[in-house]
Formats: structure tokens, sequence, C-alpha cells
């Protein structure tokens, strides 16, 4: 029996294949990254590479899945990869224990996924792949609401969020692990139709776990 079985069933032997020879850069292995990165790596992306330079709080054990109290005090990066190995021997993983500076923007390669919680980070990975004409995916999650927008050369970013004012932080606000969770399989679903050539979601994507409600607004 096949590792991705029930995937080839659904996707197909050369979209698997498409899988197997992507690369993927995650930013941030906190709530949104952990959620992803799992996903991803157990979907079998070849060359899977995840960047944090943070390191795990006990706080972060409600709602990042692949750390435990063992890890306290650990880098999240290296601590996501070696689980993420173990899950899945077959792939490559890169852990970077470094934070995204203007002047380490190389370190991201590949189809790059958004999952930190800093402003200032989305920027700069939004004017590199502007610089490249490389796609991004941005995700954000606060209290019981969540967003998901995948960024071409066609939108502007830094128009829909010029200033971090309005960001709403975790730590202020508190955050249910069902919409980190939700936002970060968002993401991973829409790598695996980018990297197997289907359309993306063109739309902004906003989800309200209290109310179950899904808005797309058009960016």
């Amino acid at each position: 029996m096949h590792r991705y079985d029930r995937q080839i069933t659904l996707i197909g032997d050369e979209n698997q294949k498409k899988l197997e020879s992507s690369t993927v850069t995650i930013v941030g292995t906190g709530a949104l990254g952990s959620a992803c990165a799992e996903l991803l790596g157990r979907a079998g992306i070849g060359n899977l590479r995840v960047i944090d330079d943070d390191i795990v709080h006990l706080s972060n054990l409600q709602r990042q899945h692949l750390f435990s109290e063992s890890d306290i005090a650990k880098n999240k990066a290296r601590i996501a990869a070696m689980k993420l190995k173990k899950i899945n021997p077959t792939i490559t993983i890169t852990p970077i224990a470094e934070r995204l500076t203007k002047e380490n923007t190389g370190l991201l390669e590949g189809l790059i996924i958004d999952c930190t919680d800093n402003h200032k980070t989305r920027l700069l990975i939004d004017d590199y792949c502007k610089e490249n004409d490389l796609l991004w995916i941005h995700g954000a999650a606060a209290g019981v609401n969540g967003q998901v927008l995948v960024v071409d050369k066609k939108t502007n970013y830094q128009k829909l969020h010029p200033t971090d004012k309005a960001e709403r932080k975790a730590s202020d606000v508190g955050i249910l692990n069902t919409i980190t969770t939700i936002i970060g399989s968002l993401q991973a679903n829409e790598a695996i139709k980018i990297l197997t050539g289907k359309q993306h979601e063109k739309k902004l994507v906003r989800v309200n776990v209290n109310t179950l409600k899904f808005d797309k607004i058009k960016v």
C-alpha cells in the first residue's frame, strides 16, 4: 500500500509527483504554521522549509499542534522539523532558526506561506515576492476570526494592510485553537491547489468560528 493512496485516488499520480517535486517555505511555525506544515508534510511536499527564531512556550501548547511540554524553551523550527520527519521520513525538511529580515529574504524559496503574526515580516515577504514574481499565501487569526489570501502580482497587499494598527493579536484578545487550525488548513489547501496547477481562490476569505460564517471579499 502506498503512503499517499487516498490522496492519489483524488488528485492522481501526476499531481502527487508535482507535490513531491515542490518546494514550500513556511514562515512562522506557531499555530498556523504547525497546522499548515503538518498537513503539507503528510501530503508529501518534497522540500519543506520552516523558518522561525522563536522558542516554544507553555501558552503555545493550546493551539500549536507540533509541540508538547518536553519542547518548551526549544526552537520551534527545529522541533517542528524533527516531528515532521518522524511523520513523513520520505520528504526533505529544512529548519531555519532565524528571524526573517531584509538581509536574509533569500531564504524564501518556492511557494511561500505566511504563518507569522508580524506585520513587518509580512511586508518583507510581500516585497520579496513582488520583486521575484512569486505567489505567497497570507494567513492570520485572532479571537474567533481568521483570514486567508493568495497574494499574486495583481494584489496590492500593502494597500489592503498599510499598517499594523488594525491587527488584533492573540496575546491581547485571546484565540481559539479551532480558528488557527482552520486557517492553517485553508492555507495548506490553497498550496496544494497551486502546486498541482489548479485555480487558487482569488478573493480574501474571512472566517468566524462562532457564527460559522465564511465571507469572500474581492480585493
